[in-house]
């Protein structure tokens, strides 16, 4: 077992951001025998970083985020999802995490179904950076209310 352990310290490097008021640190794990980054951007609820497969020449982004539960810090959210996308035009970018926020009520499992205030907002940036939402079926750590 500790010889393991040692394999996957040496292998594995991580980028992570610390918690902010009501923003939790995020974090994203890579195993450096696989892959190269060379080089991340932390905001206060988006980690960026830009891989390249060992023996491929294409580079994609990679961005954690954790949208935010509050309402009145979904607009400056957004935003920096914006700005993140015109920094890095034409390259694969694969986005994970929460974003805390519905593109329509039918998104919405349980609780009240009720119009979010900032349902429009998300679904245009949404469909300007041509998200495509990959939906879970039965997933074990999705949460319903």
């Amino acid at each position: 077992m500790e010889e393991i352990l040692k394999k996957i310290k040496h292998t594995y490097e991580c980028m992570t951001t610390d918690a902010k008021g009501s923003a939790r640190g995020i974090e994203i794990l890579w195993n450096s025998i696989e892959f190269i980054v060379d080089y991340w951007i932390g905001m206060k609820r988006i980690l960026t970083g830009r891989f390249r497969l060992i023996g491929h020449i294409n580079w994609f982004l990679v961005s954690e985020v954790y949208g935010p539960h509050i309402t009145v810090e979904r607009g400056n959210f957004l935003t920096q999802m914006q700005q993140l996308e015109n920094m890095h035009t034409k390259k694969l970018w694969l986005i994970v995490g929460d974003f805390n926020m519905i593109t329509s009520k039918e998104e919405n499992k349980g609780g009240i179904q009720r119009e979010e205030p900032d349902m429009a907002r998300f679904k245009e940036t949404h469909s300007a950076l041509k998200m495509i939402d990959i939906h879970t079926i039965n997933g074990k750590y999705t949460w319903n209310n």
